[in-house]
């Protein structure tokens, strides 16, 4: 007994697909139309359709896929078991009569081949399931179906790389905002802390301006040496005070943190027989000590700077100082 509105013997005619999911329930198959059209306006598909374009047989015809369908009525059929799909083809399309083909077998892997001559009857579309039919019809019909799936797959993988690409330009936009966020966090930190921490410094914290313009932008008829950890600069501040500014090589190695610890070290260590230090300047990665100026220079110069010396008068000059 029918289970539904499709399971009518010959309900859509011949090459009639009849969908119980669709409104009305009869179409005709890809690649063919209506044999009377104003018949199957009226839902009188009694009459069946035809081929859109006349097949020709000797030129060459082609076949479209149907997929999950109920095959046709087997009347007028024939088959196979032993031949697989590729042989099952180009048998069917040396017959002109032959109209449609597919695998005997389903269940074992697609074996076996089956194929109906004549008017294809009985055909019932399903939504899960069912068989992939192969159905003739003109090679430029078949040509036509095959550039259409071309062009889905161009169009969707165009709009899958455009998506990508989007996506792309969004991730690297928010990657970059939320890096410059950080930056910017960083930095108010670190602002934060060099302020904090020259405030705590109890010493005097010089401008880069300042010592530049003291030293005439470190002038070398200022230079008064090189040492291990820079050269020392002469200069003289606005209100005439006579300063030595060391100038800490860039490549010391020394950072931010340890150059702020020595330099509250080197200020307790306040002595009269040692040289006072004014203050210091941080600049970028300029990293300067401001000492007060010795016009008599330093005491190496009194002992490595004579031309004949002991070692007693060395000692002895050292137990002077």
């Amino acid at each position: 007994m029918p289970s539904d509105l499709c399971d009518r013997s010959g309900l859509c005619g011949p090459n009639g697909d009849c969908d119980n999911n669709k409104l009305p329930a009869c179409q005709c198959l890809t690649g063919f139309r209506p044999k009377w059209l104003e018949r199957w306006n009226s839902s009188d598909w009694s009459d069946g359709c035809i081929h859109s374009k006349p097949l020709n047989c000797k030129s060459g015809d082609g076949f479209i896929r149907i997929g999950k369908v109920k095959t046709p009525d087997t009347t007028n059929s024939w088959v196979n078991k032993t031949m697989n799909l590729k042989e099952c083809r180009a048998k069917c399309l040396r017959n002109c009569s032959c109209m449609a083909y597919t695998n005997l077998y389903v269940t074992r892997g697609g074996s076996g081949c089956a194929m109906w001559y004549g008017n294809l009857l009985d055909i019932k579309q399903f939504q899960s399931d069912g068989q992939d039919l192969y159905i003739r019809v003109s090679a430029s019909e078949a040509e036509r179906k095959k550039k259409a799936k071309v062009k889905l797959a161009i169009i969707l993988g165009t709009v899958i790389a455009a998506l990508l690409g989007f996506l792309l330009i969004v991730c690297s936009i928010l990657r970059s905002r939320r890096k410059l966020k950080d930056e910017v966090k960083d930095k108010n930190l670190n602002d934060r802390e060099d302020k904090d921490e020259n405030e705590d410094m109890e010493l005097a914290v010089f401008e880069f301006g300042t010592i530049a313009q003291a030293t005439d932008s470190f002038s070398f008829n200022n230079k008064l040496g090189q040492g291990g950890f820079g050269p020392v600069y002469k200069g003289t501040l606005g209100n005439g005070q006579e300063i030595a500014v060391k100038r800490l090589s860039k490549s010391s190695g020394q950072g931010l943190h340890e150059f702020k610890n020595e330099v509250k070290l080197i200020a307790k260590l306040q002595h009269r027989n040692l040289v006072r230090l004014l203050g210091c300047c941080i600049h970028g990665d300029e990293r300067m000590l401001v000492y007060e100026y010795m016009p008599n220079r330093s005491l190496d110069s009194f002992i490595f700077g004579m031309k004949i010396i002991t070692d007693l008068s060395i000692l002895s000059l050292l137990l002077l100082q």
